[in-house]
């Protein structure tokens, strides 16, 4: 059973990493963002190590991107060695994905396109819109080449065996008019200018290919994409890089939707917990948890926190939106 109530801890800062990553691609930049590239000191974190679990959780990027995350297994790994994981601080911190799905509907990965990969100063690209049905991806937008030009593409997304995403256009459309590739429309001074710029995708012939590590800002990510599900209206981005290991004895089992940080010394709210053993449950689990990192302190003031076994639980309410409903009233503990 529970036992004893505790107050002031913020376990909802866990779900900083968020997006999804795969593979080690070339440092880039999109607008002021910068990305530590393979041979910077911050690609190579020396810290601890606390591993991390979700089960049915909705991850709100911002206001107008969320990622789906059934069934993710990863590693929290601290940049900098005898420190603690702060979650709320993410840029001192790298996301290892070892296995698991990410889930990004098209509103999402519009969102994505347009507000971060190619958010720039110059950007050639505006105006994007993502579509995903019967199995194949759709592109559409605005090409900046001495005139605006619509454009269209239609192809199929697979893993590249690297870790990477490519996006293979099969059919493309300049101004309505069908065309041979994306190299005959954008030509090679704009694609020299999408690899350099463009955060997340570089253009390789006529192939896209998709960086997922790249695509947002930090926490950094590693992981490796093996397979690529386009659904109706989605993407499922599937990760393995092969590591096992037993899944966790946690306080509640059963719980539907929950976040689990386990193992390492976690700063939250300047309460540090070593050995952690933090389980983050929806009491809402008709559907999936929902969770955003701005107002995680209101969701936790939504709900309460107790101790049992050397475990702490946190049992908290969705977000909506990206707002925290108050409750009328509280359980009693």
């Amino acid at each position: 059973m529970l036992k004893r109530a505790m107050k002031g801890i913020g376990a909802l800062a866990l779900l900083t990493l968020l997006l999804a990553g795969c593979g080690q691609a070339p440092a880039t930049t999109g607008g002021n963002r910068q990305f530590p590239g393979p041979g910077d000191d911050d690609s190579t974190p020396r810290g601890g190590i606390t591993q991390f679990y979700t089960r049915n959780v909705v991850y709100r990027v911002d206001e107008d991107i969320v990622v789906g995350m059934p069934d993710l297994i990863a590693d929290l790994q601290v940049k900098r060695p005898n420190q603690p994981l702060i979650p709320a601080n993410k840029e001192d911190f790298v996301v290892n994905i070892h296995t698991g799905n990410l889930v990004i509907e098209d509103a999402a990965m519009t969102a994505i396109f347009n507000k971060y990969v190619f958010n720039y100063e110059g950007s050639p690209l505006s105006d994007l819109k993502i579509a995903n049905k019967d199995g194949k991806v759709t592109m559409s937008g605005t090409m900046h080449k001495g005139i605006p030009l619509p454009f269209w593409m239609e192809g199929s997304l697979s893993p590249n065996g690297a870790g990477q995403l490519i996006l293979k256009p099969e059919s493309v459309k300049s101004a309505g008019i069908p065309v041979k590739g994306i190299m005959d429309v954008m030509g090679l001074e704009m694609a020299k200018l999408i690899n350099s710029k463009a955060a997340g995708v570089k253009i390789d012939g006529n192939n896209i290919v998709i960086y997922p590590d790249k695509l947002l800002p930090p926490p950094a990510i590693n992981g490796f994409v093996t397979g690529a599900r386009v659904e109706n209206g989605r993407v499922v981005m599937i990760f393995d890089d092969k590591v096992r290991r037993p899944y966790p004895d946690v306080a509640e089992p059963q719980a539907k939707n929950y976040l689990l940080m386990w193992g390492g010394a976690v700063l939250i709210n300047n309460h540090l917990i070593l050995d952690a053993k933090l389980q983050m449950i929806d009491t809402t689990p008709q559907d999936p948890m929902k969770f955003y990192m701005p107002v995680y302190r209101e969701q936790l003031a939504a709900g309460y926190v107790v101790a049992d076994r050397g475990y702490t639980i946190a049992y908290v309410p969705d977000v909506v939106g990206t707002t925290v409903d108050m409750p009328r009233y509280r359980p009693r503990l």
